[in-house]
């Protein structure tokens, strides 16, 4: 009898052998480049895009801060579809899907609620007609998606600032917790937006006509006439899109098995997020506003990083998610 149980014990472990290889070779044989998987593949192509134009535009002359149009349009694409990979690649498509379907449509809706409202949430934002592309009602689709795409590496960043790795489940800590890490997460997030906006605005992408001249130069009570309110906001509803997913989406869908963490691929993430902060530091309409974006992204990408190079790069996920 215990033979018996033995070789079924053997046979079932040589069976599973022989369908992971299968499934092995099945993904190989699926595969664009021997040794990686499709997804690295577009991960490491969409990290190269954005790589590139960031670099472009570091090295535009004086007179220009942004790259053509036609560049933007498929740089935010890039952008996406950095995030969403590096998303799949530890979460998987279901949780990926509808981490970036609860960012965006937190987002619109927000952004829309605000016009809506004479300014409610953000001020008195007016998106123009120029630069940014079509719109959904009175909002450019481009905005909730650029947000969303930035949302995932800050996600990244905080759990591995905090976890050690770039995925936390909020069904293992307490609620006070995982608010805490929701508010932290909308800090670094919120981090970019006094950074980038004076730009967009002094090159006429939106603006605040109700807030002194406009244009991106300082003045009293805003930051390069930013007002606060859209500070507040942005850090609000950042924390709304974060709690959201983290507390009611994320808990009620499969969670993938926690991966190692992965020098390069988990470094996508900040190439992403220290794109915009490089341009910000190396092109800043102003030295004060490249200062804020070097101590603002800049110290949490390079905490981030050295915990990725020299704390949990060679350790189990396992470990850390837990």
């Amino acid at each position: 009898m215990v033979g018996t149980r033995a070789q079924r014990a053997r046979a079932k472990i040589v069976g599973t052998n022989d369908r992971e290889e299968a499934n092995g070779g099945e993904e190989r044989k699926c595969q664009l480049i021997p040794g990686l998987s499709n997804l690295k593949v577009l991960l490491g192509v969409s990290t190269l895009i954005h790589s590139v134009c960031m670099v472009w535009t570091c090295l535009l002359p004086p007179d220009q801060q942004l790259i053509p149009a036609a560049a933007i349009v498929v740089h935010v694409p890039s952008m996406i579809i950095m995030a969403f990979t590096h998303s799949v690649h530890h979460i998987g498509v279901k949780q990926s899907l509808a981490f970036f379907v609860v960012v965006v449509v937190i987002e619109w809706s927000w952004e829309q609620v605000n016009v809506w409202s004479n300014g409610l949430i953000f001020g008195m934002l007016q998106y123009h007609d120029t630069l940014i592309g079509p719109k959904l009602i009175d909002i450019p689709f481009i905005v909730p998606l650029a947000f969303a795409a930035l949302c995932w590496p800050a996600f990244v960043i905080t759990n591995i600032l905090l976890h050690n790795h770039p995925v936390k489940v909020a069904a293992k800590e307490p609620f006070i917790a995982l608010v805490w890490r929701c508010a932290i997460f909308a800090f670094i997030h919120t981090a970019w937006s006094p950074c980038v906006e004076p730009v967009v605005v002094k090159h006429g992408a939106f603006g605040y006509p109700t807030v002194g001249h406009g244009g991106g130069a300082w003045e009293q009570g805003t930051f390069f006439s930013i007002p606060l309110s859209e500070f507040r906001g942005w850090w609000l509803m950042a924390f709304t899109a974060c709690l959201v997913y983290t507390l009611l989406v994320a808990p009620r869908l499969a969670m993938p098995p926690p991966k190692p963490v992965d020098a390069l691929v988990d470094a996508t993430p900040l190439i992403l997020f220290g794109g915009f902060a490089l341009w910000l530091i190396v092109k800043p309409i102003d030295p004060v506003a490249g200062m804020f974006a070097l101590f603002t992204m800049g110290l949490s990408i390079l905490q981030c990083m050295y915990k990725i190079l020299f704390v949990v790069s060679s350790e189990p996920a396992a470990k850390k998610i837990l």
